[in-house]
């Protein structure tokens, strides 16, 4: 798995690390303004991948994409309250 990290980190330049995640609830944190990924355990890759995502969001703001939001509306809520 630290492989696997390692790639993810080099191939999309962005530094994941483990540690300092405040939020008592959270597995893990993307920092916009530093652009750094932080989980609460090492080589947790579906932490790592979901932080990825709000990573690449910010890059090509997939979220305000008009095919997203009718993918979106065609998810039953239960997915989308995840």
């Amino acid at each position: 798995l630290a492989d696997i990290v390692r790639n993810i980190s080099k191939k999309f330049d962005i530094p994941i690390a483990t540690g300092k995640v405040t939020d008592r609830e959270a597995s893990g944190i993307y920092k916009r303004k530093a652009e750094t990924i932080r989980t609460r355990i090492a080589n947790n890759l579906p932490t790592i991948s979901h932080e990825l995502g709000h990573h690449l969001d910010k890059g090509y703001n997939f979220s305000t994409m008009e095919s997203v939001e009718l993918l979106k509306s065609s998810l039953p809520a239960e997915f989308l309250e995840q």
